[in-house]
């Protein structure tokens, strides 16, 4: 297993998908041989429970998101993963979005990336 980080820090209160630039990498599948796919993994927590704080990684060079949306409603710090997924075929820049029903502040702990083989 290998775990690409992503960043860590951040409060946001978007309400639509807001692409965040200072949590990006550049991967390409070339450089994962043999891999069986990649999960998104990210700690983050809402002020309030009556929203839903959303998360996922978007391929800005294809303009498409990946298929590794989390989703939470609790108020506490906690580890979501997504499905597994693959990626694109050659070198894509990719950045977490987030958005926060009802413009609930949303807090991000951290958020990486594991590869599995």
């Amino acid at each position: 297993t290998v775990y690409i980080p992503l960043g860590s820090g951040g409060i946001w209160t978007n309400t639509d998908w807001t692409t965040l630039p200072e949590y990006e990498v550049s991967l390409s599948p070339d450089n994962f041989p043999g891999y069986s796919g990649m999960v998104l993994e990210a700690t983050f927590r809402l002020d309030d429970p009556s929203g839903t704080a959303s998360v996922r990684l978007y391929n800005v060079t294809d303009n498409s998101a990946i298929s590794s949306q989390l989703d939470s409603t609790s108020t506490v710090y906690a580890l979501k993963s997504s499905a597994s997924f693959k990626l694109a075929s050659g070198t894509k820049t990719y950045r977490l979005q987030v958005k926060s029903s009802g413009g609930k502040n949303l807090f991000i702990q951290t958020a990486r990336i594991k590869v599995n083989f």
